[in-house]
């Protein structure tokens, strides 16, 4: 797929990752203003794997995440833009597996609020893409339950076609 899109001269690369790199309390607490409906506004931060019962899960997350800021900073003057979408838990057929209902959307109950609709995390992968060529790159980009569903503010490392870089990206 690399080659393919430094022949076309550029294109678009994202990583879905997890919450579990990057959520509303890690690694900077987020504002909460616009997200009265977030299970930890007004709770102390949430640390990736805080249970110690995701040890594995968080260490694959973290392993895309590292190869998210290689192929950015490998491929950032290749046209190539790279960056990780963190996605919390969303409303999917796994999940409800998981959640223990069926799973096939036969008299499935309600969504619990703490959970994203797929719709949601679609709407900011869209507005991603649609940075186009000169768009950030290196850059984790979170979508959680209770927060508003759009994309924020680059504030990554990278960003293409700008001469500033973050100490250590130069």
């Amino acid at each position: 797929m690399i080659p393919e899109l430094v022949e076309r001269g550029g294109g678009a690369i994202v990583n879905v990752s997890s919450d579990h790199v990057l959520n509303c309390g890690y690694p900077v607490p987020w504002p909460h203003d616009e997200s009265p409906g977030c299970p930890w506004a007004g709770g102390p931060a949430r640390r990736p794997g805080a249970g110690g019962d995701m040890d594995v899960y968080d260490a694959t997350k973290w392993a895309l995440n590292g190869l998210t800021l290689n192929w950015a900073w490998a491929l950032r003057d290749r046209g190539v833009r790279v960056n990780g979408l963190c996605v919390g838990a969303t409303d999917t057929p796994m999940m409800r597996g998981v959640l223990g209902g069926p799973g096939d959307g036969s008299s499935t109950p309600a969504r619990p609020p703490w959970l994203l609709e797929p719709e949601q995390v679609a709407s900011v992968l869209v507005e991603l893409l649609e940075e186009g060529p000169s768009g950030r790159t290196g850059e984790n980009v979170g979508v959680w339950p209770g927060h508003p569903a759009r994309l924020t503010a680059s504030s990554g490392p990278l960003r293409l076609g700008s001469p500033a870089r973050a100490p250590g990206w130069a």
